[in-house]
């Protein structure tokens, strides 16, 4: 797994870095996203949801880099995590009939980020 340790370190820091911006600077990420102005509870739920959520997930793949035996199940949170993006993104475009250029960003990266997964995992 010699491409897993680094690929898990990559998206381990910068699920961590995407929680913290969501954690101190919601508007950051909820702005572009069509959000709109977020009062105390919404915000403090994003901060909550999104920003936790992601430091955990990150804070568990540099964790799962660390050992040759933590490093499989941490690819197979990846793909399910990100896979489950892409799906529930692309089945949330379809049911609301909007395709914007912030959620083609993300069908983007969410299918990149699952096939290279997928790739490392069944080379693993």
């Amino acid at each position: 797994m010699n491409l897993a340790k680094p690929y898990l370190l990559v998206v381990g820091v910068l699920t961590i870095l995407f929680g913290v911006i969501y954690l101190f600077v919601p508007a950051t990420m909820t702005d572009p996203a069509g959000f709109g102005p977020l009062r105390g509870s919404a915000l403090t739920d994003i901060r909550a949801t999104y920003g936790g959520f992601q430091i955990g997930m990150g804070t568990f793949l540099v964790w799962a880099a660390g050992a040759e035996d933590r490093m499989r199940a941490g690819l197979v949170l990846i793909a399910l995590s990100f896979g489950s993006l892409f799906l529930s993104r692309s089945l949330g475009v379809l049911m609301d009939g909007e395709l914007s250029a912030f959620h083609m960003q993300g069908l983007a990266v969410e299918s990149t980020i699952t096939a290279i997964t997928l790739y490392l995992i069944r080379k693993s």
